[in-house]
């Protein structure tokens, strides 16, 4: 029997989390790749274990009240979900004001935490990592009643390498989400607050030298397109392109001419479609011929000026809040292609991986926002200077860096992604320059 008596929650540093990826669904290798909306079906996955549905479940109204990991749980929950919309805390909307106290980096000691615990059962084999694609705002994980980490950023990928906590059969899963942490100063979005799993979480059964991150992106050249690969992983991998095969060594890179070029566009979204491999999985990656530029102060894409008709869209559902599935998203793209807007701001933050795959497929453009907003530090009398010294304190550098390079790693290789946004209404400061120089470094958006 563990007390819990963590305090990870009072700083913005993650724990035992793996280093940011790029998002794909590995397919075993011999078995064909399955679709949905014309996007991956990671559900088919045969190296895809989903952790969705019933969990058991309790609501602590604040973090000291929850002592003990292995203790009862009598309620049932849905995962994914907003526990708001479960019955439990209470649905609460606000603007630019923090939902708490504002008093910099501290929290409320009534903060509500809400306990998950879900058993399932594996043969152990391999590798095994637990992706949690979103969870508001904060959360403990443990396995078999023994601590794993620790994680923040509610829009963000998480992933852990549970494989030494797991055992042959069954084994039991517990997460304790906080509704806030030190990090909820700088998600102080305008919308309805909603806390818990609010994403999908599953399981990869992987090989130990998998293909862990690789970049795909176009190229344009003395009047030439490529397709240039880079291979992220620290194991070589093959690549099958058009029926030719390439061989990729680590830290290496390829660029593969395209003849008779065909242009993405959102009037005719043409992806090029190449199977990364080795001798275990496989990953399906599509790219597009899209190149975006600045030249005398005019924001080209594919060299035309290009007219942006956007709008602004958060991810919800009326029934279901904050958690939207695959359907939800594309009937969303499919009304705002149908009223001949061309371009979309992820306001404010990253939404479902899905969401990027299907723009590409649709053709829609993507200002892909980070998972920050710090409005809320205007609280008296809407003080620009204090707005400034909160972005210069240096209180939130780790977590804004954390969340700049989240939001570049994730989706790095997708097509409908023409800008790079770092936050909204946060002023600007120090605490943006590591993340601004980071996504410089690695892309040309």
């Amino acid at each position: 029997m563990e007390i819990f008596n963590k305090i990870e929650h009072l700083s913005t540093k993650r724990i035992n989390t793996l280093p940011f990826r790029s998002h794909y669904i590995p397919f075993d290798v011999n078995q064909d790749f399955e679709f949905v909306h014309n996007i991956i079906d990671k559900t088919k996955s045969k190296l895809f274990i989903s952790l969705n549905g019933e969990w058991s479940f309790k609501e602590h109204k604040k973090v000291s009240d929850f002592k003990y990991v292995n203790e009862e749980l009598k309620d049932i929950i849905e995962v994914p979900s907003c526990v708001q919309m479960k019955g439990y805390d209470y649905i609460q909307y606000t603007n630019f004001k923090y939902p708490f106290p504002y008093n910099p980096p501290h929290i409320p000691e009534d903060n509500p935490c809400f306990h998950y615990r879900k058993t399932f059962n594996i043969k152990l084999l391999d590798k095994f990592y637990l992706v949690l694609e979103g969870v508001d705002n904060a959360f403990y994980l443990y396995i078999n009643n023994k601590y794993v980490g620790y994680s923040t950023i509610s829009h963000s990928k998480s992933e852990f390498d549970i494989t030494p906590y797991l055992l042959d059969g069954d084994n039991t899963i517990d997460i304790i989400v906080l509704k806030w942490s030190k990090s909820s100063y700088v998600e102080d979005q305008d919308k309805f607050r909603f806390s818990g799993i609010f994403r999908d979480i599953y399981l990869l059964n992987r090989k130990e030298h998998c293909i862990w991150d690789y970049k795909v992106e176009p190229v344009y050249s003395k009047n030439n397109w490529y397709i240039k690969i880079q291979n992220l992983s620290n194991s070589k991998f093959n690549i099958l392109f058009e029926n030719k095969n390439y061989s990729l060594e680590t830290d290496s890179e390829i660029m593969i001419q395209i003849n008779e070029p065909i242009i993405w566009s959102p009037s005719n979204p043409h992806l090029y479609e190449l199977t990364l491999f080795n001798k275990h999985e496989k990953i399906l990656e599509r790219v597009g011929l899209r190149q975006v530029s600045i030249k005398e102060g005019i924001f080209l894409i594919n060299d035309k000026h290009i007219k942006l008709k956007g709008v602004n869209r958060h991810e919800s559902n009326p029934n279901t809040g904050a958690t939207v599935t695959i359907e939800d998203t594309y009937k969303d793209l499919l009304l705002i292609k149908d009223i001949n807007a061309n371009a979309i701001r992820t306001s404010h933050y990253p939404c479902i991986p899905e969401f990027y795959e299907l723009c590409d497929v649709l053709g829609i453009y993507v200002l892909n926002e980070a998972d920050v907003e710090s409005h809320g530090a205007v609280h008296e009398n809407y003080s620009l200077q204090s707005w400034q010294d909160f972005a210069n304190s240096g209180l939130f550098d780790e977590t804004i860096y954390d969340r700049e390079v989240s939001l570049y790693e994730r989706d790095k290789n997708r097509t409908s992604v023409i800008i790079w946004s770092i936050g909204n209404e946060s002023n600007y400061g120090s605490m943006f320059y590591k993340g601004i120089d980071y996504i410089k470094s690695k892309d040309n958006r």
